[in-house]
């Protein structure tokens, strides 16, 4: 049976051609390309058809145009919502190099969404954004993050499960960051301060662990400018984190 390949899609050409549904679902803009999950209705069909003749360079280049769309705001197991284009947007270098790093890292969950955002759930590993979310609790981000991503004080002593802890939330928050980037809502991108502390906090967390000093402090100040409002006394305890 002659299939199409592409993007991670898989499509026998003959079921395209007799179905009005292929099963797919948007991994959205973070993990850029689309990923097979989910059954929409006839669009998704023609679009098999027109590329069914296409190699697979000319199958991606017109894939991205034909594939970037976003849940829809209501029932997330509906597919009678129209689907809606993800606005274009131009993220600035150092945060696209993050969303290219984080393919193959991040996993979408659209039955469970985050507080504020209405995103699908981001999954890195056994940990959900949806677990950590500091737009799910009143608490000051560098509190939260203090209390939440502790590890020893002798951070070259770090058991490997913590480690992995902190690096899986470390992804999910990136994620996040790069979500929040790339929305036009106001309510969303007011999120985002909060969330580049918690990241700043875990990126600290990772080069303490690795014992990269340069890194610890470069990171100790990007914590200690985007918390400037935070109780002295969290101020004062990354500071003194060796």
């Amino acid at each position: 049976m002659e299939e199409m390949t592409g993007l991670g899609i898989t499509v026998p050409i003959e079921r395209a051609i007799s179905f009005p549904y292929i099963v797919l679902l948007a991994a959205e803009s973070v993990i850029g390309f689309m990923t097979v999950r989910k059954v929409v209705k006839s669009q998704a069909a023609l679009f098999m058809l027109k590329l069914q003749d296409c190699d697979d360079e000319e199958f991606e280049e017109n894939a991205v145009s034909y594939l970037k769309y976003i849940p829809p705001t209501g029932d997330p197991q509906s597919t009678t919502t129209a689907w809606a284009p993800i606005p274009k947007v131009k993220l600035p270098a150092d945060v696209q190099k993050v969303k290219d790093s984080l393919v193959g890292k991040i996993t979408r969950d659209p039955t469970k969404r985050l507080a504020v955002t209405n995103f699908p759930d981001f999954i890195s590993g056994p940990i959900r954004f949806s677990q950590i979310d500091i737009n799910s609790t009143p608490q000051n981000p560098l509190t939260f993050a203090l209390k939440q991503f502790q590890i020893p004080a002798k951070a070259s002593t770090t058991s490997q499960q913590l480690r992995d802890k902190i690096q899986n939330s470390l992804n999910v928050y990136l994620a996040d960051e790069v979500a929040v980037r790339e929305s036009s809502d106001k309510k969303v991108t007011a999120t985002l301060q909060k969330v580049k502390v918690v990241k700043f906090f875990l990126q600290f967390q990772v080069a303490r662990i690795a014992g990269d000093k340069a890194e610890i402090e470069h990171q100790r100040g990007k914590v200690l400018k985007n918390a400037a409002g935070a109780p002295s006394a969290d101020l004062n305890t990354v500071k003194s984190l060796q």
